[in-house]
């Protein structure tokens, strides 16, 4: 039994044996026909048999009374792995990487493609594997932001150069995927101004052709379901998704895309683009090519691998799950994808379904022997082991205990590499799976922490339920405002930033609107919800506030019924500071 078992034991038999002095006597007075014997001394016993009887009898009451209470959390766990998963699973280091093709061998003039869940590794200092994934598509061309400066005209520009000689006729540029980094004084107020303040942008090469584009051209990446870095399974809603990533990496989002390129031919190495802001705030006056960077792609720690074979002994109704016996205090699972059987003689090994995903009787075999699987996540209680373990047990139609026929199991996982991901540098090199050699691939800040997901804490029945809240339940009401709150301390640290972003909420307000779903005569109208939200903007220092508000906008729109919408809009006192769209899911409505 570990220590902190041993003091949590603790508290329920101080419990239990205060209880058996007191409450005893209380009784025996009461009811002294048939208790007198219960009248006991409030310190102890003066018999050392009757005493020990008394601390034997408070030591198995109190087991008893913490198991049940341990069970409480495990029904909760057991209904969140079922319908929300991710919301009991580990929140893995994320970071992002920049990728150089300097290097490539040949031009790079279609791009070169690095696909989603791309695999790159690196090693600590110590020689140690760590992997991660790309978290979404991306295209790394043979182009370079050369300078940034604010100019005369009062517009940010940037100047891009080709690279290996290339001539910008040669390149297939369709979409320009930037990445607003450096220090969070700068990178969050240019985050701010291009999120809401883009009048207008032009873009210019060598030979004075010009393309101009309006802001609806910049879309800010990070929201769509596609580019969720958490996994996601069937019952997963993204909306949670979303609160779990800006709570843990804000930087993700930091990222936005130009789109329309292809409308112009363009000649020449030198692009320069120039952004009407509208009048340029102080604060970023000495942005440079450290804020803003091209070939960039948000990384996180996970990787799939296949388990250590489980014998199924028939001495146990669970098993503990091992990722990699000789890594065990780098590798953590993450979550289980599925579990397969070896059968001596058999071919093709025998796929064994997962009881949750049962759908209807009819696809479960008929015979009483079939065999199903569910797994258990339980804080770890190994010594040096940080982070949490996997139990596999195998249950039956009904969801009783049952014993497998085969002698060998394994699982196919994904993992993380529990704590050694957050101690890599910035600029630690990483070489990817599947793409060229060529490429320079480096870290350009330090991971996140790996955040363990709250096991065995009323903070598990608090996120059950949030399975039962829509958008209405959240802005309805003068406790609105606490709800949020609420919501959102499920979802932070306990990292004063976090905290103090969330005491940032100083209001919200909700009334029902209509609005036109676009400027065609032959659409109709569509009814949603007007928020209103006040926001402090000293709660935000070192923060976006923006970013913030444009996250809960996605959120509320993630929770909005079908053919309705979220129009949210953040305020300071009586001024308004921004409005998003009107949105419904992943869509703006107009």
């Amino acid at each position: 039994m570990s220590k902190t078992e041993e003091l949590d034991l603790l508290d329920y038999y101080v419990r239990e044996l205060d209880y058996l002095r007191k409450d005893g006597k209380d009784f025996s007075q009461r009811f002294p026909k048939v208790a007198a014997k219960l009248d006991l001394r409030e310190s102890e016993s003066l018999d050392p048999h009757t005493e020990r009887l008394i601390e034997s009898v408070a030591f198995l009451s109190a087991r008893v009374h913490r198991d049940i209470d341990r069970e409480y959390s495990e029904v909760a766990s057991g209904l969140l792995a079922n319908i929300c998963p991710s919301l009991i699973q580990p929140i893995p280091s994320t970071t992002v990487v920049k990728i150089d093709p300097s290097n490539f061998q040949g031009k790079v003039t279609a791009g070169i493609k690095v696909p989603k869940h791309t695999v790159l590794s690196t090693k600590t200092s110590d020689g140690d594997d760590c992997k991660f994934r790309t978290v979404w598509d991306a295209k790394i061309m043979a182009l370079e932001v050369e300078e940034v400066k604010i100019n005369d005209d009062e517009k940010l520009c940037l100047k891009i150069l080709t690279k290996q000689n290339t001539n910008l006729s040669e390149i297939s540029l369709d979409t320009l995927s930037i990445h607003i980094a450096g220090d969070w004084s700068i990178s969050s107020i240019l985050y701010e101004a291009l999120s809401y303040r883009v009048k207008t942008l032009s873009i210019e090469d060598d030979y004075k052709n010009k393309l101009t584009l309006n802001s609806s051209a910049i879309r800010f990446q990070g929201f769509q379901d596609d580019e969720i870095a958490l996994p996601q399974s069937p019952g997963s809603h993204p909306a949670y998704s979303l609160l779990q990533e800006y709570f843990s990496f804000p930087k993700k989002f930091f990222f936005f895309e130009l789109s329309g390129l292809t409308n112009k031919s363009f000649k020449g190495s030198e692009l320069n683009i120039k952004i009407d802001l509208g009048g340029i705030p102080s604060k970023i006056r000495s942005v440079g090519t450290e804020n803003l960077k091209l070939n960039c792609i948000p990384i996180i720690n996970i990787f799939s691998k296949i388990s250590e074979p489980i014998t199924i002994d028939h001495r146990n109704y669970e098993y503990l799950l091992i990722a990699d016996r000789t890594r065990e205090l780098s590798t953590e699972i993450h979550s289980v994808i599925n579990v397969t059987a070896s059968e001596p003689g058999a071919k093709i090994p025998k796929l064994i379904p997962q009881f949750s995903a049962l759908e209807n009787d009819e696809k479960i075999d008929n015979s009483c022997n079939s065999t199903f699987w569910s797994c258990s996540r339980k804080k770890s209680l190994r010594k040096d082991f940080p982070g949490t373990d996997i139990f596999l047990n195998f249950v039956d139609k009904k969801n009783s205990l049952h014993n497998p026929t085969f002698p060998v199991l394994y699982a196919k996982i994904l993992c993380t590499n529990r704590r050694l991901a957050e101690q890599l540098p910035v600029k630690a090199s990483f070489t990817g799976e599947g793409v060229s050699a060529g490429l320079t691939i480096n870290c350009l800040y330090e991971p996140s922490r790996q955040r363990d997901p709250p096991l065995g804490s009323e903070t598990i029945w608090k996120l059950t339920s949030l399975l039962s809240l829509n958008h209405h339940s959240l802005v309805a009401g003068e406790t609105s405002k606490n709800l949020l709150r609420e919501i959102l301390s499920l979802f932070a640290s306990d990292k004063n930033s976090d905290v103090d972003q969330i005491r940032g909420v100083l209001g919200l307000t909700a009334k029902g609107t209509t609005r036109k779903l676009s400027n065609d005569a032959w659409r109709g109208f569509c009814r949603g919800v007007e928020i209103e939200i006040q926001l402090d903007p000293e709660a935000f220092v070192g923060s976006s506030m923006i970013l913030f508000s444009l996250v809960l906008a996605k959120f509320f729109s993630l929770y909005t019924t079908i053919n309705s919408f979220i129009s949210l809009s953040v305020v300071r006192g009586k001024e308004k500071i921004v409005e998003w769209p009107p949105m419904s899911g992943n869509q703006e409505l107009i």
